[in-house]
């Protein structure tokens, strides 16, 4: 899909718009995302990919560049301190409302506007 949008133009298929594109941690690392314009993309944090201080630190430079950064089908997790962390510096926490009851879906409603720096 980055293929896609690096070699047909990202402005061909977004119409202007920004493109929620989803990275792994490895893309992360790699700092894929700073290939794109931070008015192309919003840049979209698997769900497979495990909260840690890399990863945080990976969402602050990218905000601090301009970036927004979205969380895909986030779940919350209590004994990860790095979830919540990531939290703060996400603007957007997209959750599976299918496979996410209403109380821990509250709860990270509540956590995200509770510790966002937006």
């Amino acid at each position: 899909m980055i293929n896609s949008f690096l070699n047909i133009g990202i402005d061909s298929l977004s119409t202007g718009k920004p493109c929620f594109i989803n990275f792994t941690e490895r893309l992360l690392k790699w700092r894929v995302p700073t290939y794109f314009k931070p008015r192309e993309i919003v840049v979209e944090i698997l769900e497979t990919v495990e909260p840690s201080q890399e990863i945080v630190d990976s969402c602050m430079e990218l905000r601090k560049l301009g970036y927004k950064v979205a969380l895909d089908d986030f779940i919350f997790n209590d004994s990860n301190p790095f979830s919540l962390e990531l939290m703060k510096h996400a603007d957007y926490v997209k959750v599976d409302i299918l496979n996410t009851s209403k109380e821990k879906r509250t709860s990270i409603e509540s956590k995200h506007l509770q510790n966002s720096y937006i």
